[in-house]
């Protein structure tokens, strides 16, 4: 699977198996201040879910977990 498809797979499946408080519950992590790879804030966390982009914005703002998932 190319990270491409990777990160559609992962836009579908965040989407359809979380609610938009468990994608900011499982999420938060990534308005840490000061946190190695960027951060981002909470409104836009619901943003992406409801864009449907949250494998997006994991692949932004933490590679490793990306490529874990």
């Amino acid at each position: 699977m190319t990270p491409a498809q990777k990160e559609k797979h992962l836009n579908a499946l965040y989407f359809d198996c979380f609610s938009e408080q468990q994608a900011v519950d499982n999420f938060i992590y990534l308005t840490t201040k000061g946190r190695i790879g960027g951060r981002t804030t909470e409104d836009n966390i619901r943003k992406q879910y409801r864009n449907r982009q949250l494998g997006t914005l994991l692949r932004r703002l933490d590679p490793i977990a990306f490529n874990c998932a």
